[in-house]
Formats: structure tokens, sequence, C-alpha cells
């Protein structure tokens, strides 16, 4: 810094008897954006991509009583590269949501909300129903980096017959994932977290039966270690949010098995609304 410094000033002291004085004007220039450059590159800011909680609703009223709910996300491995917003807006964990339902003989339409646009897979006795994403709000939006189709929470409707006792609904779909960044600078990027939230709480219609839980499995891609030689620590954490209060899940992580790290928890919803929050990142 001091050698710039010096050479800004042995320009301006001999500029008089410069034979190019608009050369030598031209180096005090660079020089001053060399100095200045370190400076500009902590003024970019960190890249955050955000996206809405997943939630399953009930549109139309019903009478049903939840028995257990199990969530399951298989995600791809930490993220370790640079600001690749194209990269960012595709990327989502396969989720399977299961819920043990006991009911009446009806016919129910459900709702379930997302921050993606593929297609929702619903799976009731035996039968398979596909439903196509639409705009939840016009004016709502998830992640504001993204390309406009991914930019919105989206809602996929679906009608379904439930059987008299117990019925067992599977709800798969992508998760979109969110992206902090961290530790960064101008040059270069920094660390990442990437996760995603879900709503606990099932539809408020439903009553819960007793001793309903729900029980979680994550688990992520394993990075290969030194040399291809086991594999990476990479960390995974998740919580509950109520109503601003953050309590961390006690998760069972599991050493990475067949190219994945695992784990798992069983949750003890409460009757307050309650948003799941699962994020990794490359240790």
């Amino acid at each position: 810094m001091a050698e710039v410094l010096e050479a800004i000033g042995m320009c301006t002291q001999t500029e008089v008897s410069c034979n190019l004085p608009k050369g030598c004007m031209m180096r005090k220039i660079f020089l001053i954006l060399l100095l200045a450059l370190p400076l500009y590159a902590n003024m970019r800011a960190p890249v955050m991509i955000k996206r809405g909680a997943s939630a399953l609703k009930s549109v139309s009223a019903a009478k049903m009583e939840v028995l257990s709910e199990s969530l399951e996300f298989d995600c791809p491995a930490a993220y370790t590269g640079g600001v690749n917003l194209t990269f960012f807006a595709d990327a989502a964990c396969s989720a399977r949501v299961t819920y043990r339902i006991r009911s009446q003989a009806l016919s129910v339409q459900l709702a379930f909300v997302y921050s993606g646009t593929s297609e929702i897979s619903w799976q009731l006795a035996g039968k398979t129903y596909t439903s196509k994403p639409a705009p939840l709000s016009s004016q709502q939006k998830s992640c504001p980096h993204c390309p406009q189709s991914l930019a919105r929470l989206q809602t996929a409707l679906q009608t379904l017959d439930l059987a008299e006792g117990e019925n067992t609904l599977v709800i798969s779909y992508r998760q979109p994932l969110e992206f902090r960044e961290s530790g960064h600078n101008y040059f270069s990027a920094g660390k990442w977290k990437q996760g995603f939230s879900y709503e606990l709480w099932p539809i408020a219609e439903w009553q819960w039966a007793t001793g309903f839980h729900a029980d979680l499995r994550l688990s992520i891609a394993a990075r290969d270690g030194f040399l291809g030689i086991g594999y990476k620590d990479d960390t995974i954490r998740c919580y509950i949010d109520e109503d601003g209060k953050f309590s961390e899940v006690d998760l069972s992580l599991s050493k990475p098995s067949a190219g994945a790290r695992s784990a798992s928890a069983r949750v003890e919803p409460k009757r307050a609304p309650q948003r799941l929050r699962c994020e990794y990142a490359a240790g």
C-alpha cells in the first residue's frame, strides 16, 4: 500500500517536467484505482436466495384425524462453487411427505403450497394423481434473484376420496433449496449454507390423534474426501421455528454410506404454528 502511495506522489512531483503529461496523469488514475479496489472488494453484498416454506393445507373442511406425519428429503451435495443463479434456481431435494389419516368416507380438496414449479404427485389407496402448480399470488415472491418462473409461491390443488378408516396419503415433489453466503469478497464467493423450510402443523381442520408426531429423515449426497478416500465431514442441522423462537432438533446422524450422509429425528409438533428449518453446509 505504501509503495502505491509513493508511486502516486512521485508522479505528482514530476508531472510538470513530464514530456507526456497525459500519460503521467493516466498513470496516476490507474494507481488510484488500484488502491481503491481492495476497498470496493468489501462492498459486494452476500448472495441470499430465499424460498417460501412448503405446506399442506385444506381447502374444504373435513372431519379427519392425523395419526402421524413422515418427512423425507433426499438432497444434493453441499455446494462449494461460485455465484451461480441458474444453479441456485434449479437446486432441489426429492421430497416425500406421508400422512396417516383416520377419516370418515368423504371427498376432500387439499392444497400443497411450495416455491417450485414441478408437478405434485399424490398417492392414495393404490392410485396416483398429479397436479400442476399455479401461482399462489402475483404479489408474493419467494426468490427475488431467481428466474421469473421460480420467483413466486405455487399451489397445487387435488380432490381426493378418503375411505372410512385409516388412509395413507403420500405427497411427492421437488423441494427447492435456499442458499445463504458468508465470508465472501468481491473477487470470490464465500461459504454456502443451503436449506429448506416445511410447515409442521398439518391442516387446521384436522384433529390430532393422541401421540401424534412427525418423523424426519434427511439425507445429502456425500462429497468424496481427500484423494477420493472416505467422505467430507459436512454439517447438517435442523431447527423448529415457533413464532421467531428457534430450538435445535436433536438429530441422529449416521456415518456416510452408499454415497450419502443421513440424519433423522422424531419431532413432537404443537398446536401453535411451527416451521421446520433444515440446513447443511460443506465441512
